[in-house]
């Protein structure tokens, strides 16, 4: 099929930079938890955090529509661009001023105000650069994304380590985020005009009205999906302090290694879902339930293996002074397995023109999730910004699967993940009766007994494995 092909295509692309480049950012923040300590990591985290709660305000949306209208009518192309180009650029500058006037009201101290207003700036040139890498993922072509994604992150990692290592601190590092992204806008820059189009500049205020309008279902999902995932660290930071948040910090950081995995897989497929949805509708429910399959198949035995193993895991990458995070892991990494699923079933819905329905859910479990924060912080801390990620999720989690099941008769439910479920808690069961065995050892245990055991049991199936070959293998090496 090619629309699989191209889907796995486009994700080997984004995966294979996306590994590589997570694999690199991942080591860096641990170098910076530890050369930082809790309480400065703290200060990282939400400032970073804080910034992103914008991103859906500047966004608002316009990329998801741009990627959507122009995968399916290119002829519209410099509209979109010029338009979305010039609303950008006024909704930055807003953002910019209430980012810091906020920061200013809240009392935080000066070198709060001057690593947010950093970060504001990164955050600002960041999202142009979305912008014109949009037009990589409406052509599929994903390598060049992956290209500057790679170069960014050298950019920043390379100098990020000496300057670490030289005994300089999170003043320097925020302004070397600034330069890496400034690297990243101008290479997208170059291939966009290289590869693509000649962008000539015009302005129709009619064709602004018409995208702002046909963007707002976009825009209610980008900023509520904004709060929905970065409101936690705020609320922490404003109840507990620096060191809590450096805490959590240290926790999500390791989640997010695996985080990238849905997102990446959706944003790939984006564009040929899009297409299927209006050409090749039988597909729909193929496509649906074999991504969460996959998913699941590599997000659930690390969820259970974390459970067992979550103080060795936290003490391996920062040592002693953050071992109180590891509750808080365990939390987050069941949260990550509704994550998986979250993640697909929403991308999904808006690639099949349900982008309201979806706006309508996010801005729900965006206020869910604060109301969970609210209550839960003050009495487990950050085992209650942990949980309130985890019951989000749950409801988030049967939500989209009845709205899935309602509109495309599509059962999301199937017996496989019973099986999963269990396989990975015995496995999880019996491997913490050899836990004074290094966690490396521990790891490679659980691989071998899940893997063998998953086609003992045909969780994978034949018709699966034979799919898989026709994705990656030559077209004269199937015979």
């Amino acid at each position: 099929m090619e629309f699989a092909r191209k889907i796995i295509t486009n994700s080997l692309w984004l995966y294979g930079s996306e590994i590589v480049n997570k694999i690199l950012m991942f080591f860096f923040i641990i170098y910076l938890a530890r050369k930082l300590g809790a309480e400065q990591f703290g200060l990282y985290t939400f400032a970073i955090s804080f910034t992103l709660l914008f991103m859906g305000l500047i966004n608002l949306g316009m990329n998801s529509l741009f990627i959507r209208d122009i995968a399916r009518d290119k002829e519209k192309l410099l509209d979109y661009h010029n338009h979305i180009l010039v609303f950008r650029l006024a909704a930055s500058f807003v953002c910019f001023v209430i980012i810091n006037l906020l920061i200013y009201i809240l009392g935080y101290d000066t070198k709060t105000f001057f690593i947010v207003l950093f970060f504001s700036i990164y955050l600002i040139i960041s999202t142009f650069t979305q912008l014109y890498v949009s037009f990589f993922r409406i052509y599929e072509e994903m390598q060049y994304e992956a290209i500057i994604r790679t170069v960014e992150k050298l950019f920043l990692i390379i100098p990020g380590l000496l300057l670490l290592f030289l005994g300089y601190g999170l003043y320097s590092i925020s302004l070397l985020y600034i330069f890496s992204t400034i690297v990243a806008l101008l290479l997208s820059l170059y291939y966009t005009r290289k590869r693509y189009t000649k962008i000539h500049f015009y302005y129709k205020q009619e064709i602004m009205k018409d995208i702002i309008k046909r963007a707002m279902p976009f825009a209610l999902f980008a900023v509520f999906y904004d709060i929905y995932f970065r409101v936690d660290v705020t609320i922490l930071n404003l109840l507990e302090g620096n060191v809590a948040t450096g805490l959590y910090g240290s926790a999500t950081r390791i989640t997010e290694v695996f985080l990238f995995i849905p997102q990446i897989f959706s944003r790939a497929s984006f564009p040929s879902i899009s297409n299927i949805y209006k050409n090749m509708q039988q597909y729909l429910s193929f496509v649906y339930t074999k991504s969460i399959k996959f998913l699941l198949l590599l997000i659930i035995p690390v969820a259970f293996f974390t459970l067992i193993f979550s103080e060795k895991i936290v003490f391996l990458f920062y040592g002693s002074e953050f071992i109180g995070t590891s509750s808080a892991l365990v939390f987050l990494m069941f949260a990550m397995v509704f994550i998986f699923i979250n993640t697909i079933s929403m991308h999904f819905l808006i690639s099949t023109n349900n982008e309201k329905k979806t706006s309508l859910l996010i801005a729900v479990l965006a206020v869910f999730n604060v109301i969970f924060n609210l209550i839960l912080i003050p009495y487990l801390h950050i085992r209650g910004a942990a949980l309130a990620t985890l019951l989000t999720e749950l409801i988030g989690f049967f939500v989209t699967f009845y709205l899935i099941k309602k509109y495309y008769d599509i059962n999301p439910v199937q017996w496989y993940m019973l099986k999963l479920v269990v396989l990975s808690a015995l496995i999880a069961y019996v491997t913490h009766f050899f836990a004074f065995l290094n966690i490396f050892v521990l790891g490679a245990i659980f691989a071998i007994l899940y893997l063998s055991n998953i086609f003992v049991l045909r969780i994978i199936e034949k018709d699966e494995i034979t799919l898989l070959k026709s994705l990656f293998l030559p077209q004269g090496m199937k015979k």
